[in-house]
């Protein structure tokens, strides 16, 4: 693999796959992925799909693309009531809600069954049964598992720009002024 993607990969990549791994998603199971296009969205998309989800995302039309090739299966315009255009399409609600955006419990628990789960790297999960703020560890067994991924090719992490070093400041303005699909790299060397 290359440096670029070797950098990028580990948080985002364990932050999607324990948030993954949390709502516990397999065949038949739909679930909705607020932050699609981002870093760790793209990577929880991919895992998402490969479970045997069907993944619903919010996204902006220059992103319905790019969501589709990494396993998005309907994506919704997230410039209006996301909760509502999810109701609309899926009236039952759906399973499960990884929100990868918000900062406060409860901004997308309208769109989820009532046996629904949320799992949250920003713990917008909130608290109680089937919610989990999940914490990105680097543990060896995590590194591992996600090496794996990446090296069997059942996982690719999307870098939409690679940054050198001098221009380190430009990428972390970057980070906050563009919309991005996948990660920002800064390249040290």
């Amino acid at each position: 693999m290359d440096v670029a993607t070797a950098g990028a990969a580990p948080l985002a990549g364990i932050a999607a796959m324990l948030s993954v791994d949390a709502l516990a998603l397999s065949q038949g199971d739909t679930v909705l992925v607020v932050g699609a296009p981002g870093g760790v969205g793209s990577i929880a998309v991919q895992l998402a799909a490969r479970a045997g989800a069907t993944v619903i995302a919010p996204a902006l039309p220059e992103d319905e693309d790019y969501l589709r090739g990494l396993g998005v299966a309907d994506v919704l315009a997230r410039d209006g009531d996301v909760v509502a255009a999810v109701l609309e399409r899926y009236p039952d609600g759906v399973g499960a809600v990884l929100d990868l955006v918000s900062y406060a419990p409860g901004a997308f628990d309208g769109a989820l069954k009532a046996d629904g789960r949320v799992a949250s790297p920003n713990a917008a999960a909130g608290d109680g049964p089937d919610r989990t703020n999940v914490m990105a560890t680097p543990t060896t067994e995590n590194l591992d598992r996600l090496a794996g991924l990446l090296a069997e090719g059942a996982l690719r992490v999307p870098i939409q720009e690679t940054y050198e070093l001098g221009q380190a400041a430009d990428a972390l303005g970057a980070l906050g002024a563009t919309h991005t699909h996948g990660k920002l790299a800064i390249r040290l060397a």
